[in-house]
């Protein structure tokens, strides 16, 4: 068993600071890791955070406390449906959140899922390809991340329900904007989560903004799924998947 030597950063004002303000704060824990190991504690406005970034080493993390890494230490964030107590990041361990992960695991990222939805990627990625070849014969500028967000939102869509969205109407960017949004905000909920435990609360109308954003969305997406009457015990796509899943 290898020998894990936990050590401590000299205590910086701007640690904190530079961490949660930082454009890609990912390199500036890449370099701290670097510098001191692979696996620090840090003190960020008096809250403890261990920084883990090996992989053997996470994988120890993950099998001595499971326990402890699934509650999170998440504190939920109530009226919101990304972050909020019905949520996977903010759901306590529990019966409700295993039923999450296994539909998760089973139905969109475990091999037979993965497997079943082999035909969906290929035919996207032969979209991607075709899309770009006409936009090159045409000498037309392309946006290579707009045009691999398309394939990304595409692909993951049709898994979950079977469809993507339409460009012609507006949906498709819409989706874009929301995950957008929803990436800028990870940071802030993870600033507001330690303020929180020191009584300050900050963004908390924002984030609730953007999963009322996304709560109608899946609102609309859920009518539209019922409405096709799927045969019964039938499973097609990740929609079918959940109740079928609560029966069995």
């Amino acid at each position: 068993m290898a020998l894990i030597i936990l050590q401590a950063l000299p205590l910086c004002p701007s640690l904190a600071i530079f961490t949660y303000y930082s454009v890609l704060p990912h390199k500036f824990f890449q370099k701290i890791s670097s510098k001191y190991g692979p696996l620090l504690y840090l003190l960020i406005f008096k809250v403890p955070i261990f920084l883990v970034s090996s992989a053997s080493v996470a994988c120890e993390i993950f099998r001595t406390h499971d326990v402890n890494v699934s509650t999170h230490g998440f504190r939920a964030i109530e009226g919101s449906l990304l972050f909020g107590p019905k949520s996977f990041a903010g759901a306590p361990y529990g019966d409700y959140y295993k039923f999450m992960k296994k539909l998760l695991v089973m139905n969109l990222f475990g091999p037979q899922a993965l497997d079943r939805s082999r035909a969906i990627r290929a035919d996207e990625l032969e979209r991607f390809y075709g899309d770009l070849l006409d936009k090159a014969r045409k000498k037309e500028i392309v946006e290579i991340g707009k045009e691999v967000m398309k394939l990304t939102n595409n692909s993951i869509c049709k898994m979950l329900m079977g469809r993507s969205f339409s460009e012609e109407k507006g949906e498709a960017g819409n989706i874009r904007e929301s995950v957008k949004k929803t990436m800028g905000l990870l940071g802030k909920v993870v600033l507001s989560n330690t303020l929180g435990k020191l009584g300050i609360s900050l963004f908390g109308k924002e984030i609730r903004k953007v999963s009322h954003g996304f709560d109608e969305l899946l609102e609309r997406m859920l009518r539209e799924h019922e409405e096709k009457k799927p045969e019964k015990h039938q499973v097609k796509d990740m929609m079918d998947a959940g109740p079928a899943l609560s029966m069995g």
